[in-house]
């Protein structure tokens, strides 16, 4: 397998597969920590009511000054998320859609990134999915995934 290694904060921006979306970004959706966020207000999204919060960096060094999230209320997905730059002007849209129940879990199945300032647009769409359940977290340690076999 190879060696298990963190990524490093000077990675977190390069493209996830060579795509427009970056590893930043994707985490964005998952991990709040390095955000204040706050709700700014609700709207109506794909026909769902979703909360919308603004995210406000913690440190300023990343490449957003802020982003604003949608967030559904009934089952808390992220549908949508406006990425804006150091300036302020939006610079990214992120779009989750076909919210999908499997083995009792909400999975979004398509993202979409529009880069507005490149003019380009990046999908990404789970075909297949499985969970597994039963899974110790010792399966899941840099160890583990170095040796590329189960404890």
């Amino acid at each position: 397998m190879g060696r298990a290694t963190p990524l490093p904060p000077a990675l977190r921006s390069v493209p996830f597969l060579g795509g427009d979306l970056s590893y930043e970004e994707l985490g964005q959706l998952f991990d709040r920590r390095g955000y204040r966020a706050r709700v700014v207000g609700g709207e109506e999204l794909g026909g769902a009511a979703c909360h919308v919060l603004e995210l406000v960096p913690r440190q300023a060094a990343g490449p957003y000054s802020r982003v604003r999230l949608w967030i559904e209320k009934e089952r808390f997905l992220p549908r949508r998320a406006e990425f804006y730059q150091q300036e302020g002007r939006l610079w990214k849209i992120l779009r989750a859609s076909f919210p999908q129940r499997i083995a009792g879990r909400w999975v979004l199945r398509r993202l979409e990134l529009e880069n507005l300032l490149e003019q380009r647009r990046t999908s990404l769409e789970i075909v297949t999915l499985r969970f597994c359940p039963g899974f110790p977290d010792a399966f899941f340690t840099p160890q583990t995934l170095e040796r590329g076999m189960l404890p």
